[in-house]
């Protein structure tokens, strides 16, 4: 910290606090003032970032910043990253050692990040795929080199349905066929699942009589069956597919606000039978009790739901048609919710429950589901979505270019 008076060379500087972002320096500095009305001026900054710095080194950190700052002017569209890479130059700067001149930089940023530019440099870049602009409503990875992905049909223009596209340059290397009466239909193609049999799953909506959940082989792309909604039920506008391995059984939920009511059911595809079913058709239409999310928890034998104010309900797979047990946790939220809220997602991993609200992630964990853990980020808006893939937590925010990765909590010790 230092203290100026204008018009007067007297300055006094508190000690340096280094690599702390909550500085408390709770020192006295005594001043003599002999006019009261010259201004006194206070800064806290920070001077070990340029002082540590030999001129050469010096000269190629502002060169950094001005590249970041000169790519930023022409951009024309929003580049968040741009500003973290600045902070991190900074940052980094503020560490540095030696005199190695560029290197120093490097060196220091790396140990700072954890991170291994060299390495990171050299990585093979994914090229973005292009789908001509067709609205995606899936994507899934089939291996490390193939990606599936789902599309709306475009009225008047064909194409949506689903697809397998190479990961590397997004060819597309085969496209999945719905055929009805022995035509092949145009279709759109919603939520994703596999089976460990090598089998795709995905819901389907066509012009006419295409409603339902296709199902393929992965390997050859060939439709294997096509499941047909029944009347007074909703297959083809699924917001969520999970296959049960345990069961050998496929959760379809369709859910509001895609539909004006709720369905959730379990799928036997060998006999093509509905094993298991639940619907909101009949029961009081408040928002309160309007699922937003399902998940089948094959462990406990239950379905685990969720509402628009992250109450969860549960479900015996043992009775179908039974009422939803709610334990409501979050009545305090009601009238509380963001400028663009985003609804709640469930997931499972290692025994943990997770579901995501507003701009945070609850973790629930034990028989009684107990909430343990909160994720959240100050910035970057509701969390339109989230996936876990092994240690690592993805989490995408509604503004634009915000991405979160957390360490996935690991489940208590029990």
């Amino acid at each position: 910290m230092d203290v100026d008076i204008f018009n007067l060379s007297q300055k006094l500087k508190t000690h340096v606090i280094r690599k702390y972002i909550n500085p408390e320096w709770n020192k006295d500095l005594t001043l003599s003032i002999l006019d009261l009305d010259l201004p006194i001026k206070l800064e806290i900054g920070e001077y070990e970032l340029i002082d540590i710095l030999t001129p050469l080194e010096k000269t190629r950190f502002w060169d950094g910043v001005g590249i970041v700052l000169d790519m930023a002017k022409s951009c024309t569209f929003p580049l968040p990253l741009l500003a973290v890479a600045f902070q991190q130059l900074i940052a980094g700067s503020s560490h540095g050692h030696g005199n190695d001149g560029d290197d120093t930089l490097i060196k220091a940023w790396e140990k700072v990040y954890g991170v291994n530019i060299t390495n990171a440099v050299n990585m093979k870049s994914t090229p973005q795929i292009n789908l001509d602009y067709q609205r995606v409503n899936d994507v899934s990875w089939i291996d490390s080199e193939t990606v599936v992905v789902t599309a709306c049909e475009r009225l008047g223009r064909g194409g949506g349905g689903m697809g397998l596209l190479s990961a590397g340059n997004g060819e597309l290397r085969h496209r999945f066929q719905v055929t009805h009466d022995d035509q092949v239909k145009s279709y759109t193609a919603g939520a994703l699942s596999f089976s460990s049999d090598y089998k795709i799953f995905s819901s389907c909506k066509g012009r006419s009589n295409e409603y339902g959940i296709g199902d393929w082989d992965q390997i050859t792309g060939k439709q294997i069956d096509f499941y047909y909604e029944p009347i007074g039920w909703s297959f083809g506008e699924a917001d969520r597919l999970q296959f049960l391995h345990g069961t050998n059984c496929l959760l379809v939920a369709t859910l509001f606000p895609r539909n004006d009511n709720c369905y959730i059911s379990l799928l036997d595809f060998r006999d093509k039978s509905m094993v298991w079913s639940w619907s909101d058709v009949r029961a009081p239409a408040t928002d309160e009790r309007r699922v937003r999310d399902a998940i089948a928890m094959e462990e406990t034998g239950s379905i685990c739901v969720v509402n628009e104010y992250e109450d969860l309900g549960f479900m015996d797979l043992r009775s179908s048609g039974g009422s939803v047990r709610w334990c409501s946790r979050s009545r305090l939220m009601k009238g509380k919710m963001p400028e663009e809220p985003c609804y709640p997602k469930l997931a499972l991993y290692d025994g943990q429950l997770f579901s995501s609200m507003n701009d945070s992630i609850s973790v629930f964990c034990g028989p009684d589901w107990v909430l343990i853990l909160r994720l959240c980020q100050s910035y970057g808006g509701s969390i339109c979505d989230f996936s876990i893939g092994g240690d690592r937590l993805f989490a995408l925010h509604s503004e634009e270019n915000v991405f979160d990765i957390w360490e996935t909590p690991l489940a208590p010790i029990t």
